[in-house]
């Protein structure tokens, strides 16, 4: 009796390549979301590579799974227009200064002067891309409150995070910040320190204070509410309105100083008469 032969299929065939150059803007806020130097934070390189990976483009992510598992008939995956590495923003800035620069102030003139935060976001973006950390950061703050760009906190850290790299203290404290609460890069106390400490070791203010804040609540580093205090104090001297109010918050509660009611008004007035509106409600309740 004669059995029919059994065929086993060969896998399909998976298409070898891949067009990604409809998600090269995306792809591009991912690479900058991860450290160009892993060596130096392992832990953090890791993380911020698992969120990059989740936020892969679902075609992509398909695409490798498909291909990690049997291959194609090629025995490659072609990702066409996939941004594999840019040129060092500081070396594209030396090349480009006058016209990074030109478009940073003319991005400037759009925010504050005329109001279009369209337009601005859009000179953002282009002096970003030759190298200049202001607008890199700029651009950042476009993302993340989703004025002049859709809101988008993977891509705002992915611009706040390339900045930083670059020494911009104001985007070394947004850096921290995004690491503190969580704003599209994992919590990470121990990273939040780690930035919070370049933007203060630069003389930023609300750098100096996201530290203040880590040590007031022993969040990545080992509390000290005197450290904290004392923080609080450098950059409300500094004349931050933020800084002021936390201060006062010391001195209101006895964080880290002597329980001081008056110098808790002294400093919450300062901060109200900056505009900081949280300052101003804390007048009105402080007895």
């Amino acid at each position: 009796m004669k059995t029919a032969a059994t065929t086993i299929a060969p896998p399909r065939a998976r298409d070898s390549t891949l067009d990604c150059v409809r998600d090269h803007a995306r792809l591009e806020a991912l690479c900058a979301a991860v450290s160009a130097n892993p060596d130096r934070e392992i832990e953090a390189f890791l993380k911020e590579a698992e969120l990059a990976a989740a936020g892969l483009p679902a075609e992509l992510d398909q695409a490798l799974r498909d291909f990690r598992l049997d291959g194609n008939r090629d025995g490659f995956l072609l990702l066409r227009g996939f941004p594999i590495a840019r040129p060092r923003d500081a070396e594209t800035y030396l090349v480009n200064r006058a016209r990074a620069d030109a478009l940073f102030d003319l991005g400037q003139k759009e925010l504050y002067e005329k109001k279009n935060h369209v337009r601005a976001c859009v000179l953002y973006r282009e002096a970003g891309g030759l190298g200049h950390v202001g607008a890199q950061n700029q651009l950042g703050l476009c993302f993340a409150s989703g004025n002049g760009m859709p809101k988008d906190e993977v891509e705002a850290y992915g611009w706040f995070r390339r900045a930083a790299e670059g020494g911009n203290a104001i985007a070394q404290y947004n850096v921290s910040h995004a690491f503190a609460v969580g704003a599209g890069i994992s919590r990470d106390y121990p990273s939040a320190v780690v930035w919070a400490r370049k933007s203060a070791e630069q003389g930023y203010p609300k750098g100096i204070c996201r530290l203040g804040l880590l040590y007031r609540e022993g969040e990545g580093v080992e509390a000290d509410a005197a450290q904290s205090a004392k923080l609080f104090r450098q950059g409300a001297d500094k004349g931050d309105e933020w800084c002021m109010a936390l201060l006062a918050e010391a001195y209101e509660k006895g964080t880290g100083v002597a329980k001081d009611v008056r110098q808790a008004r002294l400093w919450y007035t300062r901060a109200a008469a900056k505009g900081y509106e949280a300052a101003k409600a804390r007048l009105k309740d402080l007895k």
